[in-house]
């Protein structure tokens, strides 16, 4: 068939057939939102530090994600705290004319 115009065909370095055999470093520095871990973002955006025991001064772990309602429940229970989410109260109704405040009288 014959060849269509808008069908274009890259060469690339990276291509299988190029005859390199390693792709060469970007000596560029990158751009961007660097990628931070959550207790990084903690400190830059709150000044605390999520990692450090607030009695004492000493490092924390994580040791384990719950995920069973159960555990999470009998965990809450123990410590005093409510098991059960808070109501959502119904939103406020629209005034009937949001602009009855710039009539002048």
């Amino acid at each position: 068939p014959p060849r269509l115009p808008h069908v274009t065909r890259a060469r690339s370095p990276a291509a299988p057939h190029s005859g390199r055999t390693q792709a060469r470093p970007s000596s560029k520095p990158r751009l961007g939102r660097p990628n931070y871990r959550w207790p990084e973002l903690m400190r830059r955006s709150f000044g605390i530090d999520v990692l450090q025991c607030r009695g004492c001064g000493g490092a924390l772990t994580l040791v384990d994600i719950v995920m069973n309602s159960r555990a999470i429940q009998g965990i809450l229970k123990r410590l005093g705290l409510p098991t059960e989410p808070p109501l959502a109260h119904a939103s406020r109704t629209p005034p009937d004319n949001p602009y009855d405040h710039y009539d002048a009288a």
